[in-house]
């Protein structure tokens, strides 16, 4: 979820020829592979997942959520799991690489995780949007509660804590995490923006980015849920994922807060994987007995 600098190079183009309005389209939010050229150098493999966590097993997934798109996951089992975490990764981002961090964060979490490509990304297929962002967030949600034994909890990193709380909104899970996230698509993007653009262009996202808004998707979720942001997080500040945290209503919510924390380290810090584990145990036990 990160505007380049070739963006900002052809905004002052634009601006000198007169252009004031800026219309910013889903690839230019999300740039899918086909448009970068990115290719993982290798896919993870159960021998990558040994050196991280010896006694779990690694297993391919695919979806097929549309005709002719099918996407490509990665479960991670671990024997003493209590609860599967379903997590959404940043925009851009390849599952091949966030596992290797995801794997680091729950190596001492008795938790198993699952994720996928986004269309057009790594393993998967497609033409993304905002809109079949959601509808696939559905689907795979909807498929994987229906697989899982046990605790199925959501977790959403950037573009992925967009896609939670839209699950969060639709469907009510368990318990959700909420990684250095924003009040809605509109905010995070112009905090990408320097100061000058913003006065001199009118900057338009598409229909369908500019309506995710994260506020009111979380206005009435009233299970668990953990928030985490940084300090010095200068994509998603701060204040930013304050303002998700304080809109959701459920008393059982958990504010983390990173001292020196960017956007990309969060799930380093030491504070963070205790919360994290923490927020599993405790979220994954029993509901006590109605009197």
């Amino acid at each position: 979820m990160k505007i380049s600098k070739s963006i900002l190079i052809l905004s002052v183009a634009l601006m000198s020829a007169g252009c004031a309005t800026w219309h910013v389209t889903d690839n230019d939010v999300m740039k899918p592979d086909r448009l970068s050229g990115y290719r993982v150098d290798k896919p993870f493999d159960q021998a990558a997942l040994h050196s991280l966590m010896p006694d779990a097993v690694l297993a391919t997934e695919t979806l097929d959520v549309a005709p002719d798109v099918r996407l490509g996951g990665l479960r991670i089992i671990q024997p003493q799991a209590v609860a599967t975490v379903l997590y959404f990764p940043g925009g851009g981002d390849h599952i091949d690489n966030a596992v290797r961090s995801m794997a680091r964060l729950v190596a001492n979490c008795p938790v198993n995780l699952l994720m996928f490509d986004y269309r057009g990304f790594g393993r998967s297929n497609g033409e993304h949007s905002a809109e079949t962002l959601k509808s696939d967030s559905l689907k795979i949600y909807d498929h994987y509660l229906q697989q899982t034994q046990g605790h199925l909890f959501v977790h959403g990193y950037s573009m992925g804590s967009f896609m939670t709380a839209y699950l969060a909104q639709q469907r009510q899970p368990q318990a959700i995490i909420l990684q250095a996230t924003a009040s809605s698509m509109q905010a995070a993007m112009l905090q990408r923006l320097p100061s000058w653009v913003q006065v001199l262009m009118d900057f338009r996202l598409s229909d369908g980015m500019a309506a995710i808004d994260n506020l009111a998707a979380v206005s009435k979720y009233t299970h668990p849920a953990l928030v985490i942001a940084g300090t010095a997080d200068t994509q998603t500040p701060e204040n930013l994922g304050r303002q998700v945290f304080d809109a959701l209503p459920s008393a059982r919510k958990h504010w983390v807060s990173v001292p020196g924390g960017t956007h990309t380290n969060l799930l380093q810090s030491t504070p963070v994987k205790t919360a994290y584990c923490d927020f599993i145990r405790q979220n994954a036990q029993p509901a006590p007995a109605q009197q």
